[in-house]
């Protein structure tokens, strides 16, 4: 009996190295828009709450990460699902993405937020309220299970790449509101000298968890549960915390 827990031991050991040496470099990509989760800048490249505790992280496991902010957002989950990126740095949960890819924990809440022009008519309290009104929303984005199916169904909500975009189009009046995290709207808006144009309407649409995504089919799926591990811890939750008040 010993003897076999001593071999059982060894094997594990064994394999739990070759697992970890399996990883020793891990690539992440993220959206270089979403302020403050993952952004560029022309002087700050690579920025966020995701972006900060990932590096602290993954320091601590011993991986190097290398950053991708240059893919278009729908490619990137593409690239996740066949294993040709190890990792995005962060998304709204959603059942596909639970089903396709394995998730961290949460580790920040976002708020969805429909806005719109100042000077229109449009009242929201309820998804109801977009019937018949056009949207716009950033290509490959999801608000949540809900919104999406509802959006699929009775909303006319254009899917187009680059977050500035969305402004250009509701402030020209080529569409009649846009769909964003709270914090990103408002980034936007102030970046654009819009804040007198382009307004918040009604109550948020929901409240999404934030997950680091992994590939099923990468070198480095294993590294998830250390990963969710040093997510979990409150010391780790602290220095979330405290990045996330710097924005």
């Amino acid at each position: 009996m010993k003897i076999k827990t001593v071999l059982f031991i060894f094997f594990f050991i064994v394999y739990s190295g070759h697992t970890h040496a399996a990883c020793k470099e891990i690539t992440i990509s993220y959206a270089n828009n979403w302020y403050p989760i993952t952004f560029d800048q022309p002087k700050l490249k690579a920025k966020g709450i995701a972006l900060e505790m990932l590096r602290k992280a993954f320091y601590e496991l011993g991986i190097s990460v290398i950053l991708k902010g240059d893919l278009p957002w729908k490619r990137q989950l593409s690239m996740l699902d066949v294993g040709e990126i190890d990792a995005i740095a962060a998304l709204h949960f959603n059942e596909d993405r639970k089903k396709n890819f394995k998730l961290s924990p949460p580790f920040y809440q976002s708020q969805v937020h429909i806005f719109k022009r100042a000077t229109s008519s449009l009242e929201f309290s309820s998804l109801e309220d977009l019937i018949g009104y056009t949207g716009v929303a950033s290509r490959g984005a999801s608000f949540g299970d809900k919104f999406d199916d509802f959006a699929e169904e009775h909303l006319n909500v254009l899917r187009i790449n680059g977050t500035e975009h969305m402004l250009e189009m509701v402030s020209n009046k080529r569409a009649d509101y846009f769909v964003s995290p709270l914090k990103l709207g408002y980034h936007l808006i102030q970046k654009a000298g819009l804040t007198s144009l382009i307004v918040v309407s009604g109550p948020s649409i929901d409240e999404k968890p934030i997950h680091t995504a992994f590939s099923k089919k990468s070198a480095c799926s294993d590294v998830v549960e250390g990963f969710s591990e040093i997510l979990r811890r409150p010391d780790m939750q602290e220095f979330i915390r405290k990045i996330a008040n710097q924005y």
